[in-house]
């Protein structure tokens, strides 16, 4: 009789702790004070926006791993400035790490790290960071490469991109 009670004592605690779980998962999820949750549309498509960075007015920079970088003015439309050649979308790789240079206001300076095919036919490829200028800054119309800071085909050893998954990461 008293293993019975404590039994129905444990089975009742524990519907109780359940459904008071319930209740809490359930709750909508909310924002800190001070933050709000915004749309921003990147003329990506679905499953290929990689990274972004928010230009000093509010604009937006954004990468596709397909090789895309567009540009969102604040409160405008995305607008394409280039497509980056050779990029190897495959699986986990692609054009993946965006990032602004510390003067980007002034000079336009961004990073990039992507990875790029071979050239001989098969989908094996290498890892490229490099340097462009997006010129105007704030609101740029044109995006063209500076120089190639690091070629993964012409390190030692080389940084090789032959599987099928895990990218190479972000700059």
């Amino acid at each position: 009789r008293g293993r019975a009670f404590g039994l129905a004592v444990c089975v009742v605690t524990g519907v109780v702790a359940g459904l008071v779980w319930l209740g809490e998962a359930a709750a909508a999820p909310s924002l800190p004070s001070g933050f709000r949750l915004v749309d921003y549309a990147t003329g990506m498509g679905l499953y290929n926006l990689t990274s972004f960075e928010f230009t000093d007015d509010g604009g937006l920079l954004s990468v596709g791993k397909d090789g895309r970088v567009n540009f969102t003015p604040p409160g405008a439309s995305p607008y394409q400035l280039t497509q980056v050649p050779s990029i190897r979308d495959v699986h986990d790789f692609g054009l993946l790490g965006l990032s602004l240079g510390n003067d980007y206001s002034a000079d336009g300076t961004v990073y990039l790290l992507y990875a790029e095919l071979n050239g001989d036919g098969t989908q094996n490829g290498h890892a490229v960071l490099s340097e462009w200028r997006a010129t105007p800054p704030l609101r740029p119309t044109s995006f063209t490469l500076r120089r190639t800071i690091l070629a993964g085909s012409k390190t030692s050893p080389a940084w090789t991109q032959n599987t099928l998954s895990h990218g190479i990461g972000t700059v």
